[in-house]
C-alpha cells in the first residue's frame, strides 16, 4: 500500500508541470479568441463575435468571463439583440461586482436606454457608470453622453427622484443643473435660480461649468422657447477628426449668434464612425 501511495505521489508530480503548462495554453487560447472578437467587433461584425465569445465562453474557466460577457453584451446590442445584451450585463453586475467592466456595462446600459427613449433611466446608468471612475479619457466620453441626456427633457420629478438617492456630491451637482435646466426651458427661469443656488460651485465638475454659466445667464432673461437641434457626428473612430472640427463649428456659429427669442440646445449622438450608428442614432432622434 505504502509503495502505491508513493507511486501516485511521483505521478502527480511530475503530471503537475504538464497540468501547468495546459493550463497557461488555454489561458492564452482563450486571450486569441477574445482578441479576435474585439477585432471583428471593432469592424462591426457582430454576428460572428457573438459566436465566438458563445464558444470562448464554454472552455474557459472563471478568469475571463466578465470580459467575455461585456464584449457579449456590446455584440448583441450591435445586433439590437437589447434583452440579451441586458442578460449579459446581469451576469457581470451578479457574479464580478467589482470587476473593472462593470463602469462599461453602466455605460453601455444607459445607451440602450436611450436609444429605447428611455432618458432617466439612461441618466441613472450614466451617473452609475461616473461614480465609479476617475479615469479621465473615460469620464470625458461620460460626461458627454450625460450632457446630451440631460437636455432631453427628462421630467422634474424623476429628477428629484435620483436626487433622493443619489450620494456623490458631483453627480449630486449634475442632477441638479438637469433640474435647472429643465425648470428654465419649462418657462420657470425662477424655480431654475433657485435650483442653481443651492449648488455648491466646488462640486460642480470641470466640463460642466460652461453650462453652469449658461443657465445661470438663462435665468436673467424673460422665458424663451426652446428649440433641440440633433447633430448625428463621427466623434471617434477613422473620421473623427473631421467630425470634431464640424460639431466646434456649429457651436461657435450658434454662439456667434444668439437668438433672442428662443434657447438653441444640441443633442449630439457619435456614430463612432459607423454607418450601422448613424442608422441608430437617426432613429432614435426621429422619435
Amino acid at each position: 500500500m505504502n509503495k502505491l501511495k508513493n507511486w501516485l505521489g511521483i505521478v502527480l508530480i511530475a503530471a503537475a508541470p504538464l497540468l501547468a503548462h495546459q493550463s497557461w495554453f488555454k489561458n492564452r487560447s482563450v486571450k486569441e479568441q477574445l482578441k479576435k472578437a474585439v477585432v471583428h467587433y471593432n469592424e462591426g461584425r457582430f454576428a460572428t463575435t457573438k459566436i465566438i465569445l458563445n464558444k470562448t465562453l464554454k472552455q474557459q474557466g472563471d478568469n475571463y468571463k466578465s470580459v467575455a460577457w461585456y464584449l457579449l453584451m456590446k455584440a448583441n446590442y450591435g445586433l439590437n439583440k437589447m434583452e440579451e445584451s441586458r442578460e449579459m450585463a446581469r451576469n457581470v453586475l451578479q457574479s464580478d461586482p467589482q470587476s473593472t467592466y462593470v463602469k462599461h456595462v453602466f455605460s453601455c446600459l444607459g445607451d440602450m436606454f436611450v436609444d429605447e427613449g428611455k432618458y432617466s433611466a439612461a441618466l441613472r446608468m450614466y451617473l452609475r457608470a461616473r461614480a465609479l471612475q476617475s479615469d479621465e479619457l473615460f469620464l470625458e466620453k461620460i460626461d458627454q453622453r450625460i450632457m446630451n441626456t440631460l437636455k432631453v427633457n427628462i421630467s422634474l420629478p424623476r429628477v428629484d427622484e435620483m436626487l433622493s438617492v443619489e450620494f456623490d456630491l458631483q453627480n449630486r451637482s449634475i442632477l441638479l443643473l438637469t433640474k435647472a435646466y429643465g425648470a428654465i426651458y419649462a418657462g420657470q427661469p425662477d424655480d431654475g435660480a433657485q435650483t442653481l443656488s443651492g449648488i455648491n460651485i466646488d462640486n460642480v465638475p470641470d466640463r460642466y461649468f460652461d453650462f453652469y454659466e449658461e443657465l445661470l445667464l438663462a435665468t436673467y432673461h424673460p422665458p424663451r422657447k426652446n428649440i433641440t437641434i440633433g447633430v448625428v457626428l463621427p466623434l471617434t473612430g477613422e473620421y473623427q477628426s473631421q467630425g470634431n472640427l464640424f460639431l466646434e463649428g456649429l457651436k461657435s456659429a450658434i454662439q456667434s449668434q444668439p437668438d433672442e427669442l428662443h434657447n438653441l440646445s444640441l443633442i449630439i449622438y457619435d456614430n463612432r464612425s459607423k454607418g450601422i450608428e448613424t442608422i441608430r442614432s437617426v432613429k432614435v432622434l426621429a422619435k
